[in-house]
């Protein structure tokens, strides 16, 4: 299932995919471990920070098995895009939920690493190269 606030996006995906929903992600219309896997790329840094932090918990929340959190380390504003860059979370905050965090000295690590955990899951999505600076996850003990 894919989430997205702007309808051009989701239009554009529901031509791929059969389960999209137009809703505001800081407001998830999901119950409880309704996942097996979560997947945020991109998502976390064009939210105010209190916003990113209680998306991060409905995440953990609506997971059974799996998370995966791509975002930027660093704050990178970005206002002349559409959506502009609000916060960014620091790798500690990460690394207290008990999540692994790679890719921080290297964006190329990145790909290698989401591939990895991905080939992992029981789905293979096809990845585009992602531009962000870490990617921080969790998999449960019983799918290690």
């Amino acid at each position: 299932m894919g989430l997205d606030i702007y309808l051009p996006a989701l239009k554009k995906a529901k031509r791929y995919y059969d389960d999209m929903v137009y809703c505001d992600i800081r407001f998830l219309p999901i119950r409880r471990k309704s996942f097996n896997s979560v997947t945020s790329i991109s998502v976390l840094e064009h939210l105010l920070y209190n916003e990113a932090i209680g998306l991060l918990n409905e995440i953990e929340e609506v997971a059974k098995d799996t998370i995966i959190v791509s975002t930027q380390h660093y704050f990178h504003p970005k206002p002349h895009e559409r959506s502009p860059h609000k916060c960014f979370i620091p790798i500690h905050v990460f690394r207290r939920r008990r999540f692994i965090v790679r890719g921080v000295e290297s964006r190329y690590l990145e790909r290698n690493i989401v591939g990895k955990i991905l080939a992992h899951l029981s789905f293979h999505p096809v990845l585009a190269f992602l531009g962000h600076d870490i990617v921080a996850y969790k998999i449960s003990k019983r799918r290690v």
